[in-house]
């Protein structure tokens, strides 16, 4: 099952690399997602910098499923960093990488943009995935109406049940959403989100201890024979406060980061065992 590396936020590549090795997956997903977790920077990098990124991910015995790579693709600037970005991921031999669309009000510049994204998609044979992330893409009816515009095989949703009840509130629930954009899913994320009324805070646990009623969305992930790809995020170190804005506790120990991700790997394999992971 492919874990992605935001839980060694705060370590460089190396150490990272080597902490996923120690957990029960070899199969990872790195970060490069502007404004939080940054294990690869691909466009800041030169050559020699990407060859030793990949046998630093050889050294470990670890397959590079893809990245994070977030962007605002509703931004000529940010289009350009994409592509560098997607070129990195096949070039670490990765299939997905997983993007932002743009900011709420920005489609026609998404629109414009996507055409390009597309063109180097099926140049390199990868897929793109843009995440239901706060943005113009809030929530699965919201992408709804994107993708009713977008045709191409090589543009997928990410879809993130705790980021859909995170960024509405828990005014939507993932169960009833994720029907709207199903067929138009490449790309399932998991991790726990919880609203701490007495903190008047929004934190990200284990998917277990999640407000979301995650069992109900396993059945019907289940009864849709759901077999695309999914993803791990460990993200405990991240809460969010109203005033504040988001806030993010001390590096956790390495053998905290592993066990935690174990954890999720044994759950989530449980609950999703008809997929082959």
């Amino acid at each position: 099952m492919p874990i992605v590396s935001i839980g060694f936020d705060g370590y460089d590549l190396e150490n990272t690399l080597t902490g996923l090795a120690k957990t029960r997956s070899n199969n990872i997903i790195l970060c490069c997602i502007d404004g939080f977790t940054k294990h690869v920077v691909p466009e800041e990098m030169e050559e020699q910098a990407w060859q030793e990124s990949k046998r630093l991910l050889e050294k470990n015995s670890l397959h590079f499923y893809g990245l994070f790579g977030h962007c605002n693709l509703s931004d000529r600037k940010d289009l350009q960093k994409l592509k560098r970005r997607m070129r990195y991921t096949k070039f670490m031999g990765g299939s997905y990488i997983d993007t932002n669309a743009g900011p709420k009000g920005q489609e026609k510049g998404f629109f414009n943009n996507i055409p390009e994204i597309i063109e180097l998609a099926e140049e390199l044979d990868i897929v793109v995935c843009l995440e239901t992330h706060g943005d113009m893409l809030e929530t699965g009816e919201m992408a709804s109406e994107i993708f009713k515009k977008i045709t191409s095989p090589r543009i997928r949703l990410s879809y993130d049940p705790a980021n859909v009840c995170f960024y509405t509130r828990g005014r939507v629930n993932p169960n009833r959403d994720i029907q709207f954009i199903y067929d138009h899913i490449g790309m399932m994320h998991f991790k726990g989100v919880c609203f701490e009324a007495g903190e008047n805070r929004w934190s990200f646990p284990l998917v277990k201890e999640a407000d979301i009623d995650y069992e109900a969305f396993f059945n019907t992930l289940r009864k849709r024979d759901y077999r695309r790809m999914v993803a791990i995020e460990l993200e405990s170190r991240f809460h969010f406060e109203e005033e504040k804005g988001f806030i993010i506790d001390p590096v956790w120990p390495e053998e905290r980061v592993i066990a935690a991700y174990n954890q999720e790997i044994d759950y989530l394999s449980n609950r999703l065992d008809w997929i082959e992971l």
